[in-house]
């Protein structure tokens, strides 16, 4: 068990039980972005939830939010590359779900290069940090790649 300030994200933390729940183990899945961050430990509020899960489950995620659904599916074109997306909302939080094949940045660490959290009776699978460094180091967000830096320094010290 980790140890966050669950009162700081209390919406994304609410927002979480609801999709672990929705998705279940239906298909493959895992947090990243600063809401990854958050979970493990980062002194970081994320403002949404990102979620990767493998774009051949598309159909399968927008019927399982179809109740929520912001933005349908429609292909996003950014630093990564293009990849599906949809945007939904969970209890007042937007959450983005994109997809990616086998090889994608980050799908293709969804066997060797993820943890599972247990928080709150969940099972969340969340990018390792190193590799989520990785992929910030790649969007040129520097800032991201410090805070992920220095947390994980401290944590060895």
């Amino acid at each position: 068990m980790i140890s966050l300030d669950e009162s700081m994200g209390e919406d994304i933390l609410e927002a979480l039980e609801k999709i672990s729940k929705m998705i279940g183990r239906d298909f493959e899945w895992m947090i990243i972005g600063s809401c990854n961050m958050f979970l493990q430990g980062i002194d970081v509020i994320p403002n949404d939830i990102d979620i990767v899960a493998h774009e051949g489950k598309f159909e399968a995620i927008k019927k399982t939010f179809s109740e929520h659904i912001k933005r349908d599916i429609h292909i996003y074109e950014g630093t990564l590359g293009k990849y599906p997306r949809i945007i939904v909302e969970i209890e007042g939080v937007e959450v983005e779900i994109m997809g990616e094949d086998d090889n994608g940045v980050y799908f293709k660490n969804i066997s060797e290069g993820t943890l599972e959290l247990d928080i709150r009776g969940m099972r969340l699978k969340c990018l390792e940090l190193e590799k989520e460094a990785e992929v910030y180091e790649m969007l040129g967000q520097e800032k991201r790649v410090e805070q992920i830096d220095e947390f994980l320094r401290d944590k060895m010290a």
